[in-house]
C-alpha cells in the first residue's frame, strides 16, 4: 500500500502537479471495479474538483445527487461509450472517499480511465 502511495506521490511530482504529499491522500488502491482514495478535504471542494475534472476531460456529468443528508454524493458522466461514475463520501469534515468507477458499454470495466479520473481529482486546486 505505502509502496502505491509513494508511486503516486512521484509520479504526480513529475506530472508538474500541486504539492501532495502523503497526508493528503491515503490507502490508493485500484480495486476490482476501478479506483479509490481518501483525500484530505471536504465533500463539498472535491465535489467541485470533480466536476471541474469532468470538464476539462470532455466527460458530460449526467446525473449528480446527494445522498444520506449531504454525506454522500454521487456524479454521473458519460464520455463516448465510456460511463464514468464518482462516488465520494463524508467521512470528516475535512476528509472524503473517492471512489471512480469506469465502464466501456454496459458490463466491460475501464481501470485505466478510473485511474485516469481519479489522478486529475487528486491533482486539481
Amino acid at each position: 500500500m505505502k509502496t502505491q502511495q509513494l508511486a503516486l506521490v512521484f509520479f504526480l511530482g513529475l506530472a508538474g502537479a500541486p504539492s501532495i504529499t502523503l497526508a493528503d491522500t491515503s490507502s490508493l488502491v485500484q480495486n476490482i471495479q476501478g479506483s479509490e482514495v481518501d483525500v484530505k478535504k471536504s465533500l463539498t471542494e472535491v465535489s467541485r474538483q470533480t466536476e471541474e475534472v469532468f470538464k476539462s476531460m470532455g466527460i458530460q456529468v449526467t446525473s449528480n445527487r446527494s445522498e444520506d443528508s449531504g454525506t454522500k454524493q454521487v456524479i454521473r458522466g458519460k464520455k463516448g461509450e465510456n460511463m464514468v461514475e464518482v462516488q465520494l463520501t463524508q467521512k470528516s469534515p475535512d476528509q472524503t472517499h473517492v471512489s471512480v468507477i469506469a465502464k466501456k458499454g454496459l458490463v466491460a470495466l475501464n481501470k485505466d480511465l478510473a485511474q485516469q479520473v481519479l489522478d486529475q481529482i487528486i491533482r486539481s486546486n
